[in-house]
């Protein structure tokens, strides 16, 4: 994530000495939080890794903290205190422990005393709603997810162009009672554009494993967080990464989109082995354009290139990924959406389409820019309600 702050990250160690950890894959992450102009530590500070249950709370004389059990691939290292400009820097956890000093700098606001009178938008309420479903979600799963500190979100619309934008200036703090996790969710930026049929949104969430009541409890929240897993795209990408989408019950066939001409009726004949498709995945832009399906698994090298060793996968997509997970069924509530007929079930389809010529990701599933992609049918579904930390891992593999 590009923030306009200046981001300092002094590498104090990076040599591992043995080799005993190299089995586990599973390194320490330690350092120090300090003022960058007082070199003074700061006490309390909100360390993690972003999009993980990874993270740490720097201690109140020494400033120091400590991120155990980090698999290897690349992270957003985040730092949040009171006061001080945020901080994003990337690392990558290679087959070493790291250790690191993280200067922070007084943000412009608390050099004075600022007063912020908040008016009260009689358009919020609507504007909260509208967050919510394409934030959250409009499952079962995201109905039941509470923000306990909504009031920090600030709306802005702009009637011209029919967009609608959020952004938080502190954590957001839901919670999941789906899947039993606390998220803290930094909000950079949510865009809703009613004109172009599209919903964007991207932050440094931390999620945090909620205590359950009971064995009971527990066993419910792993079950809901294997259903949430398998199918995802975290799941797909993860397939893509060790060239097992096969196994994994995943189809990836290509679709080319073309723009519906004045007058178009039927199926023109295409001489390539496409066929037009009835497109279910997106209604506002059905009737702009046209989608040509051409069956079949689609070949990995035509889709991906395997990074080196260390080194993240690059994602070279250049038309649409139709993605059918045979192992899972659309749920009723999203066919009810789609204003499909429920009771005829559907296996989960997808597409998904790259806005830049390439992006990379890791072995963890993470898209390295996750701007740089669009998901639309039932990963477009699925939003943050259904979303699991990067350092998940299902205890049992799908039948």
């Amino acid at each position: 994530m590009n923030l306009n702050v200046r981001l300092t990250l002094v590498w104090l160690c990076v040599l591992l000495l043995g080799g005993g950890k190299l089995s586990a894959q599973n390194f320490t992450i330690t350092g120090k939080v300090i003022n960058k102009k007082t070199r003074e530590a700061l006490p309390f500070a909100s360390v993690f890794l972003s999009q993980t249950t990874l993270g740490s709370q720097t201690l109140e004389k020494s400033g120091a903290f400590r991120i155990d059990n980090v698999p290897v691939g690349k992270y957003d290292l985040v730092v949040q205190y009171v006061g001080y400009q945020r901080f994003l820097a990337s690392i990558e956890v290679k087959n070493e422990d790291l250790q690191l000093l993280l200067e922070l700098e007084p943000s412009v606001s608390a050099l004075k005393e600022v007063v912020v009178k908040r008016t009260i938008d009689p358009n919020r309420a609507a504007w909260m709603d509208v967050f919510k479903a394409n934030f959250l979600g409009r499952s079962s799963a995201a109905k039941r997810c509470v923000i306990t500190n909504e009031e920090l979100i600030d709306f802005s619309y702009n009637e011209r162009e029919r967009t609608l934008t959020a952004t938080s200036q502190d954590f957001l703090e839901i919670i999941n009672p789906y899947l039993g996790y606390k998220l803290k969710f930094l909000l950079e930026g949510f865009i809703d554009d009613r004109r172009n049929g599209y919903t964007m949104y991207y932050g440094n969430p931390y999620f945090e494993p909620l205590k359950p009541k009971n064995a009971r409890q527990q066993r419910r929240w792993e079950k809901n967080r294997e259903e949430a897993y398998y199918g995802s795209s975290m799941h797909f990408f993860r397939s893509l990464h060790s060239n097992t989408l096969v196994e994994e019950g995943f189809l990836a066939e290509k679709i080319v989109r073309k723009e519906r001409k004045p007058g178009f009726i039927g199926s023109p004949p295409v001489d390539d082995g496409g066929k037009m498709l009835n497109r279910r995945s997106n209604r506002l832009l059905s009737t702009k354009t046209v989608d040509y399906l051409y069956p079949g698994q689609v070949p990995y090298d035509s889709i991906y290139r395997a990074g080196a060793k260390g080194e993240m996968d690059t994602l070279i997509v250049k038309n649409i990924l139709r993605v059918i997970y045979k192992n899972g069924t659309e749920s009723r509530e999203y066919l009810e959406y789609q204003g499909f007929d429920p009771r005829i079930s559907m296996k989960q389809t997808s597409l998904f389409y790259l806005l830049e010529p390439e992006a990379v990701f890791d072995n963890n599933g993470n898209l390295a820019n996750p701007t740089a992609s669009l998901f639309e049918g039932y990963w477009g579904w699925q939003k943050q309600a259904e979303m699991l930390p990067l350092d998940y891992r299902p205890a049992t593999p799908k039948k």
